[in-house]
């Protein structure tokens, strides 16, 4: 009786804290790059972060002193650059799954200089596109608070600089959530404290009173995972991932359930952290315009898109492989940046009769044209996947894939006319892109439902008949490299 009365009193505690945000949100003062700076910090147990509903998180954006921004930029969480989860796991260094490419934290790209082209193009992106946008519309931008997001860090490398610069009148907001167990085994790390989680979990009151127990758990959990012989390897190590540099607010979720025995050791669960972020999100677009990006391969899965969709909220998909269709930039003099590109031709030519077939009827690309173009974009992927076999390296970029489609399949406008036989693909698109801009008969065009099924039998059967024989070239170089 004595723990469900300290239980139930401690449940009043919380639901009095939530009402008023009494001492919830804790300011700590960390050295980021030599530099001091103050970060706000909101830490939820599971108990606490099912008690917020949309009410109570006008209190929360008070408390985190998010202001009044007029737009809201989410990047999802976006996993898959290997030199970023090299920094951030690890853990996963020489495991079975990274060392046969099933995994979201091997690359997929061919050439160490492949990825930092991609990486220069993404830092490109915040830099030209998304910084602009939320300086010029005092943006709340959301964004995963562990450093294992590509997304995360490209920002994080082009917002410090404005952040440092411009102070306390940086017009926009950087607030990261992150589950605790991403980033506790930085945040207890004895050999080195002055990894941002340290230094945070130090001066956090909420997060000490618990660090200990969940110190606790996590050697409790792990040791039984090390014990079971059906369970995978990485189950039995915590992660490695540090806190983002880039946000000034954090919310740190604990994701961990007590058991009402106390002898007993209680479980993950996420659930708490998802309910939280949906209706944080929810409050936050209700009023205010918004857009959420993805790349790479999306850590919190499809199915949250089609819901952000469904929500209203645009979805940007970004495309991170150099090709024709959904990068119509290429330098004649220079050609294709990336050795994928160049040995995949993933800016071919076409013949002069499917130009011909790429023709225009009211305003929009005509079905045999559709047709024409869908071919050549499904032949430019097998080309792709081809030369990853070859090099023994498995494509886990569905976002690129599905970008890549979707710009086909929404792709209907002039052609315009250019002679010869043979005529640049990307020269094509280009044309009809700029049409597409100008002409007042070009509305949206509805996808087509045949296509569609034509791209998803693509995506189930060749693209996945190629990823399987994609790892086998993976198992035989990885064989014939260790033999």
């Amino acid at each position: 009786f004595a723990e469900e009365r300290k239980s139930n009193e401690n449940t009043d505690v919380d639901e009095m804290k939530i009402q008023t945000m009494y001492k919830m949100v804790e300011e700590c003062k960390i050295v980021v790059h030599g530099k001091e700076v103050a970060k706000k910090v909101l830490y939820l147990t599971n108990k606490q972060a099912v008690m917020f509903d949309e009410e109570a998180m006008h209190r929360v954006i008070q408390a985190l002193d998010i202001g009044e921004p007029k737009f809201v930029i989410k990047l999802l969480p976006s996993i898959g650059s290997a030199m970023q989860m090299t920094i951030a796991h690890s853990e996963l260094i020489g495991t079975h799954e990274v060392e046969f490419g099933v995994s979201t934290n091997a690359s997929s790209e061919i050439s160490k200089e492949d990825e930092r082209v991609v990486e220069t193009q993404l830092l490109l992106f915040m830099k030209t596109c998304v910084l602009p946008l939320a300086m010029q519309t005092k943006a709340l931008i959301l964004i995963g608070g562990a450093n294992d997001c590509v997304l995360s860090a490209s920002l994080s490398k082009v917002v410090l600089a404005e952040q440092a610069r411009l102070g306390k009148d940086c017009p926009f907001t950087v607030l990261a959530t992150v589950c605790e167990r991403e980033i506790h085994s930085k945040a207890v790390d004895p050999d080195d404290r002055n990894h941002v989680a340290a230094q945070i979990a130090r001066n956090s009151s909420a997060w000490q009173k618990r660090i200990v127990k969940m110190n606790d758990f996590y050697s409790d959990t792990m040791l039984i995972k090390a014990l079971d012989s059906s369970a995978n390897a990485t189950e039995s190590v915590l992660q490695q991932c540090d806190l983002t540099h880039a946000a000034e607010r954090y919310i740190i979720f604990e994701g961990f359930d007590e058991d009402e025995d106390v002898k007993k050791t209680g479980c993950y669960n996420n659930g708490p952290q998802k309910a939280f972020e949906s209706v944080f999100l929810q409050y936050m677009t209700r009023k205010l315009p918004s857009i959420a990006v993805q790349s790479f391969s999306a850590s919190q899965g499809y199915p949250f898109l089609v819901d952000l969709t469904s929500r209203n909220i645009p979805v940007l998909l970004l495309d991170t492989t150099e090709r024709c269709i959904t990068s119509t930039k290429l330098d004649p003099k220079i050609g294709p940046l990336t050795k994928l590109a160049k040995e995949s031709d993933s800016f071919p030519s076409i013949t002069q009769a499917q130009h011909m077939q790429l023709r225009v009827e009211d305003g929009r690309i005509c079905e045999e044209g559709m047709d024409t173009l869908l071919n050549i974009a499904m032949e430019m992927v097998e080309r792709k996947l081809d030369v990853l076999c070859r090099e023994g390296v498995i494509d886990m970029l569905d976002t690129s894939l599905m970008a890549f489609f979707h710009h086909v399949l929404t792709l209907g406008s002039n052609i315009g006319s250019v002679g010869g036989k043979a005529v640049p693909l990307h020269i094509q698109i280009s044309e009809l892109e700029k049409f597409q801009r100008t002409s007042k008969d070009s509305n949206k065009a509805l996808l087509s439902p045949e296509l569609v099924t034509r791209v998803l039998d693509f995506m189930n059967t060749r693209v996945s008949a190629w990823k399987v024989k994609c790892e086998c070239s993976r198992v035989e170089k990885w064989l014939m490299k260790h033999d």
